[in-house]
């Protein structure tokens, strides 16, 4: 078996937040997130940053995690990431979020990630670079 083991996260951070994980496979993963105005806005009315954020580190970092073979004791952990806010999301807004790995090398991963909203919007992007361990 490949990935990371869905089936072994009981109650995760994602899960916290709203995130659905709905696709995780050969370096993609694809997400949702449904909005909702009551906990994912700032003082402003706005969309929290780190919710955008948040999502876009998880659909990266599943995204990696569908190439590592934990068994083996594999792992990767974040190294670098850089995020660009493009559109504002909307309060009550379906969000996708998807993670590509670009290349996945011996000692780094390079993945990028965007979220659309459920317009197809581009709302935000990122990139960056995972750290690789095999044994």
């Amino acid at each position: 078996m490949f990935g990371l083991n869905l089936a072994l996260l009981e109650f995760t951070f994602n899960d916290y937040i709203g995130i659905e994980i709905l696709f995780q496979k050969d370096g993609v993963c694809e997400a949702q997130i449904q909005l909702d105005s009551a906990k994912h806005l700032n003082s402003l009315g706005w969309v929290h940053g780190g919710i955008l954020l948040t999502t876009l580190d998880s659909v990266m970092g599943y995204a990696v995690g569908s190439l590592i073979e934990p068994e083996k004791d594999e792992w990767t952990a974040t190294t670098q990431i850089s995020y660009q806010f493009i559109n504002a999301a909307k309060p009550d807004a379906l969000l996708k979020g998807i993670g590509k790995v670009v290349k996945f090398g011996k000692k780094n991963a390079f993945i990028e990630g965007e979220i659309y909203d459920d317009e197809g919007t581009l709302i935000a992007k990122s990139h960056g670079i995972w750290a690789v361990k095999r044994k």
